[in-house]
């Protein structure tokens, strides 16, 4: 038998059985020519959609309301029609499949009648961000590289190290990531590492598939976030089978890389509670509910799991009003409600105006429903945000693009009406149809003017994401190194001085110099060092930043509702 018709064989034998969660082979990326080494998350059945209209239909024909979500204060959850998602209502004959969760997760006895070319798998991309996981077909699986845990496993994290451990044993890799993988998948020997405790970690992948989408994503910083401080774990070589290749792409950890959190956080905390909850939240928010929603003129795919009332959650499709931001199941409804929507801007009051540009201070108390509507959607592109509800102490700052049909939300910042820690900024997003366009310097430069007014230098809410942290140090060494181009040395600018005309806090600015080499230590304190080679470089870039301007900002002090003191 030749090597050809021998990998054929193989081939044929492992599409006969269905994959399991846990399993771990190369797929191939949308452009059809990027292969990833990706792990089988969770199943259920290709013609999963087609299911879903036909109980969208059947139970929209036995309703006579098809109200919007969004008008409730607990939760946006609106008025509930009888064509609610993911119950498992019953078809004409009396009897479905039964949907599994919000997220329309099946039971393993629900595919048992199923060949494996009749199930659709959920994949993670080993290394690479979660929102690039998705649904794919058979076909798309290179099954020749195809590796199977032992025992099929219910937890996303833990059959992913399940299978690398196996990778790693039948490569010969052995030692360090067998003996990583058996640590994570078993909780641990040391630190108490919990199966879905793994660390996040960028990847430096190349080519035009899921390295450019994930550099598209928009910088972060997420109230409450549970994300681990850790250095993350060196992965050792895997050499997969049917590649002739053993490069930096082959010798993907899956341990690391994406969203899988650890290294440090909650899910490494001594405290078991803490532990678990990070657990729990990683099982629940594993597989998106929302594939796309359409958002005014847009149709975006969402990146993550948003927790929306479970009647308007496992859609294929979400409409959602650009102005109110109340979110509708069906298109005929979203037509309506376009039709009859009285708003045409976010409600709050409008402290900012450079020609079409314009932003909107929005207290979460006075306006709480599309506060929590904002959050609900903003969660479909942020990972481990956690404010949903309990918006009341919390001011929102929606950025929109003015035209003559209405205010098109950009993008948003919130922060806390009182924050201990001095914090100017809790969360921050641009959605993705205007990533790229410089509104994310644009937040950030907002915020610290406010800070600026107010006359208290501040920081964003720690700890950051990658991307935060990328976005946020591009943008105080384009201020510091812009500041400090227009003094001399005659000038004798202090650090105090500096973040009193920046907004900047000192710590911050303390390890952007640093980090240029900018900072010597004279007598125990923190003196700045100005290289005027390091100055004249970044002056040469030319580098053009959307920044506020502060003579189109009309804002004295945040609306106090409790206070009741307005401007």
């Amino acid at each position: 038998m030749t090597e050809t018709s021998a990998a054929d064989t193989s081939s044929d034998a492992a599409a006969s059985k269905p994959l399991e969660i846990g399993d771990v082979c190369r797929v191939r990326w949308r452009d059809g020519k990027t292969s990833l080494l990706a792990a089988v998350v969770e199943r259920r059945p290709a013609d999963h959609w087609a299911k879903r209209r036909k109980q969208m239909r059947l139970a929209g024909s036995s309703s006579s309301s098809s109200a919007a979500g969004g008008g409730t204060a607990g939760g946006g959850g609106g008025a509930s029609s009888s064509a609610a998602a993911g119950g498992g209502t019953a078809d004409g004959s009396g009897s479905t499949k039964r949907l599994a969760s919000a997220a329309g997760l099946y039971e393993a006895g629900d595919l048992s009648a199923l060949s494996a070319s009749e199930i659709h798998y959920y994949v993670h991309y080993a290394g690479h961000d979660r929102r690039l996981d998705e649904w794919i077909p058979l076909e798309r699986c290179e099954l020749a590289t195809l590796q199977r845990v032992a025992v099929p496993l219910s937890d996303a994290a833990a059959a992913a190290a399940a299978a690398a451990q196996q990778i790693a044993a039948e490569e010969g890799g052995g030692g360090a990531a067998a003996n990583a993988a058996s640590a994570a998948a078993t909780g641990g020997a040391s630190g108490g590492a919990s199966p879905s405790a793994v660390r996040r970690q960028s990847s430096a992948g190349g080519g035009d598939g899921p390295a450019a989408a994930a550099a598209a994503a928009a910088g972060s910083t997420e109230r409450r976030s549970s994300r681990g401080r850790g250095r993350p774990r060196k992965a050792s070589p895997i050499t997969i089978p049917g590649s002739n290749q053993s490069s930096s792409d082959a010798a993907i950890n899956l341990l690391t890389g994406g969203n899988w959190h650890g290294g440090g956080g909650h899910a490494h905390s001594t405290d078991p509670t803490l532990a678990a909850l990070e657990r729990e939240h990683e099982e629940v928010t594993k597989v998106k509910n929302i594939s796309k929603i359409v958002l005014g003129r847009h149709e975006i795919e969402a990146w993550y799991f948003s927790p929306y009332p479970q009647e308007y959650a496992n859609e294929e499709l979400l409409y959602v009003c650009e102005y109110c931001l109340k979110y509708m199941k069906r298109k005929r409804t979203f037509r309506c409600h376009r039709r009859d929507c009285p708003h045409r801007r976010p409600p709050g009051r409008e402290i900012y105006r450079e020609g079409s540009l314009s932003v909107f201070e929005i207290d979460g108390k006075d306006h709480r429903v599309y506060c929590q509507n904002l959050c609900l959607l903003a969660k479909l592109f942020l990972d481990h945000k956690t404010l949903y509800y309990d918006v009341d102490p919390f001011y929102f700052y929606v950025v929109a693009e003015v035209d003559e049909e209405g205010a098109h939300i950009v993008g948003y910042f919130s922060k806390e009406k009182v924050s201990a820690e001095e914090y100017n900024l809790a969360c921050i997003l641009t959605f993705p149809q205007y990533q790229k366009s410089g509104y994310g310097k644009f937040i950030i430069s907002l915020s610290y003017e406010l800070s600026k007014r107010e006359g208290k230098p501040g920081s964003p809410e720690k700890p950051l994401s990658d991307l935060g942290k990328i976005s946020y140090r591009s943008y105080w060494t384009h201020i510091l190194l812009t500041l400090l181009s227009k003094h001399t040395e005659k000038d004798n600018l202090q650090i105090r001085d500096i973040s009193e005309m920046t907004g900047i806090k000192t710590e911050d600015i303390i390890s952007t110099l640093q980090s240029l080499g900018m900072i010597k230590v004279y007598k125990g304190q923190h003196a700045v060092f100005v290289k005027q080679d390091i100055i004249k470089k970044y002056l040469e870039l030319k580098k053009e930043m959307r920044l506020c301007n502060s003579d189109c900002l009309v804002w004295t002090g945040p609306i106090n509702s409790d206070s009741g003191r307005k401007d």
